[in-house]
């Protein structure tokens, strides 16, 4: 197979990651500003948990290595901690039609994501 094919997928596969990233953050936003509204605390250690746990899982199952999975976890968990304390401290705050749009967006993905994930279950890679 040529070079540059094998590139350009590689290309398209980290954009896709970015936009998977940015609806995580988007995610984060909502998660941090219900949070905020129900008075939880930002750190919930067994929801990092099953995080971890399905990281784990997924890589043994797939055959790669599993501290990639898990670090690349952590760093999104700690942007979103960031997030979180800045809507907790009042230092941003979303305001409702912003939420709406974040929301909307991710509604948007939602039917993208089953697809994909379906398909990449069923190839059982």
């Amino acid at each position: 197979m040529e070079l540059q094919k094998i590139r350009e997928k590689l290309d398209k596969i980290d954009r896709s990651i970015n936009y998977l990233i940015f609806l995580r953050m988007s995610a984060a936003v909502l998660v941090g500003e219900t949070k905020k509204e129900q008075d939880l605390p930002i750190f919930q250690p067994e929801r990092e948990k099953e995080i971890y746990q399905r990281q784990k899982v997924f890589a043994e199952e797939r055959g790669i290595n599993e501290q990639l999975l898990i670090q690349i976890s952590k760093l999104l968990i700690e942007e979103t901690v960031v997030i979180e304390e800045k809507i907790l401290s009042n230092s941003r705050t979303y305001e409702e039609e912003e939420q709406l749009d974040i929301w909307e967006k991710l509604e948007q993905s939602e039917k993208s994501l089953e697809d994909f994930l379906a398909v990449m279950e069923e190839m059982k890679i």
